[in-house]
């Protein structure tokens, strides 16, 4: 999805509930169903979500015989790619002018871009990622303040310029903005008799799986694989639930899963401002946050 850490935030789609607009022994949603649930996952500003991202089904082509650098460098890819973790969480309260956003991941691709960067050798980069842990950050945006939390704590600072960008990074995003709308479908119903959700089947848009696939492949390869296939469920009611992307990778004798599993969050989303953070100036907030960002 197209967002940094701060703009992930605004990556999943929540929706307002509404009267529900099809009956239980209908044999599919009628249009206006969907498209009310798209209306409200592309205006709503007050929802919660979680989304969790990792890679599996990871193969080598076989019958290649690999020694030395070259089956170390292979070993460290695929090592780097089983360990992968990221989980985003994030708030907004619109009506509080309120965000929260926090990731926490294991972020053994970094590894590897310093590598390829001239950061570190690949023995040194071999060795780190044995090491590797998760980290985590998390930022609260309360009106003119922003906080934020690292290993040291909660730390906050007043700057209205500042806080007021990352709050429109959510908030003037849609939810819906990674999803390529016209490519979804009506697949199936679930659980009938309750809640009956609907699945449908679609796909991100180009920007959203480059996105995705930007930290695997960098951003031009990424650029030039298909849009993500991307399954859609919108509950009964006729809000959007979840979504959950399986993308597919091939890339020259390796080939892998990309998958990004979302649930989202309408009613008693809350975002508690901390009441014990430490007061700092802005321009060591801002450098401070800067960094944690960059090594999420």
């Amino acid at each position: 999805m197209k967002k940094s850490f701060i703009s992930s935030v605004a990556v999943v789609m929540l929706l307002a509930q509404i009267t529900p607009v099809f009956a239980a022994n209908e044999t599919k949603p009628t249009a206006t169903f969907f498209e009310n649930a798209w209306k409200d996952a592309d205006t709503t500003r007050s929802y919660g979500f979680t989304c969790k991202a990792s890679s599996t089904s990871i193969k080598t082509k076989k019958g290649v015989t690999l020694t030395g650098d070259d089956k170390k460098q292979v070993d460290l890819v695929l090592s780097a790619l089983k360990k992968f973790k990221r989980t985003d969480v994030g708030t907004l309260l619109g009506q509080k002018k309120q965000m929260y956003t926090s990731r926490e991941s294991l972020n053994s691709l970094g590894i590897l871009d310093s590598m390829s960067a001239g950061q570190l050798t690949l023995d040194e980069a071999i060795q780190k990622m044995k090491t590797a842990k998760k980290a985590k950050g998390e930022i609260v945006v309360d009106g003119n303040f922003v906080y934020y939390k690292g290993n040291a704590g909660w730390k906050v600072f007043e700057d209205a310029d500042f806080a007021n960008k990352l709050y429109s990074a959510a908030a003037n995003d849609s939810l819906v903005s990674t999803l390529e709308k016209s490519s979804f479908v009506f697949k199936n119903y679930t659980n009938p008799g309750k809640s009956q959700p609907a699945i449908y089947q679609g796909t991100l848009t180009s920007d959203g799986t480059t996105t995705l696939l930007k930290p695997f492949l960098g951003e031009d390869t990424a650029k030039k694989q298909v849009n993500a296939p991307t399954s859609l469920v919108i509950a009964g009611d006729a809000h959007m639930q979840q979504y959950d992307v399986v993308a597919k990778v091939v890339l020259g004798g390796l080939s892998f899963t990309v998958k990004d599993q979302c649930t989202a969050k309408l009613k008693n989303a809350t975002i508690k401002v901390p009441s014990n953070a430490a007061t700092i100036d802005a321009a060591t907030g801002k450098e401070e946050l800067s960094k944690l960002i960059i090594d999420l």
